[in-house]
């Protein structure tokens, strides 16, 4: 179990807080890295295109990857409103906290996704149901490939993406050290990556290169944990095996998987450095 033991969380504050959360309630100490951070993206053009679109009925679908990225449409559509014109079209939410999300700013989604990206949104429908129609996919800027051929395969006529919101990397010298100190004195049990960009965005921060022996030496003993099977595929493409990936891509699984390791039996580093927790993670 992580009871006593140090989890570090490399993830932007807003979706740290949660994750911080649980592994308090699990007994844990966590230490936020702040490697990435979220943004409105230039999207202003394309949302006010998609509110055009959804008054004159061009639009037969809309899906939401993330809460972010309906957090940000709003932003971006300042001025409009959004909300009423997506009441008007069946919704699509890619995963239950997403769609509870949703729902608690007016909107019920007719499609809940029980998979991550893209696929889960083409396993979630009947292909009638995708048949000749257009679909807009509301996503994160940053990610780096589109699977909309996914759904383009499966008979759609047209798939427009948006992305609202976009997740950059973050240097900040004094958390760089002190991470560094950290993970040099085996203070550090566990990591947890909410995404690829996280990780990259800790080796950068760390001035380390992958598959280093300074990378291998400072990771020794530390179990990595992926938030999905993405995420864990960046990892690996520099040099950082994620050992814990939950059946199921949301935080809370990813913590009960992670504390389900972690008890049983992996060596873990000493208890002897809490005085080394990131303040900002309370």
């Amino acid at each position: 179990m992580m009871s006593a033991k140090t989890i570090a969380v490399a993830m932007p504050e807003a979706s740290a807080r949660r994750v911080i959360s649980a592994i308090v309630k699990l007994g844990g100490r966590p230490y936020h890295i702040p490697t990435t951070c979220v943004r409105m993206s230039e999207c202003e053009k394309s949302v006010a295109k998609l509110y055009d679109d959804l008054s004159s009925g061009a639009v037969d679908y809309i899906a939401f990857l993330s809460c972010n990225a309906f957090t940000y449409l709003v932003e971006a559509a300042s001025g409009l409103d959004i909300v009423k014109q997506l009441k008007t079209v069946p919704i699509i939410s890619v995963g239950q906290k997403t769609a509870e999300f949703l729902e608690s700013n007016g909107l019920k989604p007719s499609i809940i996704a029980a998979q991550p990206g893209y696929a889960g949104i083409v396993d979630s429908m009947k292909p009638s149901a995708i048949h000749g129609k257009r679909i807009v996919v509301i996503r994160n800027a940053s990610a780096k490939n589109s699977m909309s051929s996914a759904l383009l395969s499966a008979g759609a006529l047209d798939v427009i993406e948006i992305g609202t919101y976009e997740t950059r990397t973050i240097l900040d010298a004094k958390a760089s050290r002190a991470f560094y100190e950290a993970l040099s004195s085996r203070s550090i049990d566990a990591i947890i990556f909410g995404s690829g960009l996280g990780a990259e965005g800790m080796m950068e921060m760390l001035g380390i290169a992958p598959f280093s022996p300074k990378q291998a030496s400072l990771l020794s003993g530390v179990l990595l944990a992926a938030i999905g099977a993405s995420t864990a595929r960046t990892m690996a493409s520099i040099g950082m095996v994620a050992e814990v990936v939950p059946d199921k891509c949301t935080f809370d699984d990813l913590v009960i998987a992670l504390d389900a390791r972690l008890g049983a039996g992996r060596p873990t580093m000493s208890d002897s450095h809490c005085d080394m927790v990131n303040p900002t993670s309370k």
